[in-house]
């Protein structure tokens, strides 16, 4: 994501560091951004299928935030 935003001099006060994002990233133009996907490795699907019915437990871990570990869990089909 690219993104500006004109700041004044009273922000611009002691050291740039010490700036808590919360106050200093706010009202930004948006100029572009862009998405990428991991994609899965072949027959993640197929396999999961073939696991769930042959009465094996899987489990699937991952750092992923919670939406994004939600969908990937549909996608292979550890979720039904």
């Amino acid at each position: 994501m690219f993104s500006y935003r004109n700041v004044n001099e009273d922000e611009l006060q002691g050291n740039p560091i010490d700036l808590e994002s919360d106050n200093f990233e706010k009202d930004l133009i948006l100029l572009g951004i862009t998405g990428v996907e991991d994609e899965l490795q072949n027959d993640v699907l197929p396999t999961i299928t073939d696991f769930r019915e042959a009465g094996i437990k899987f489990f699937m871990i991952t750092g992923d935030k919670g939406p994004t570990a939600k969908t990937i869990s549909k996608t292979t089909g550890c979720l039904t």
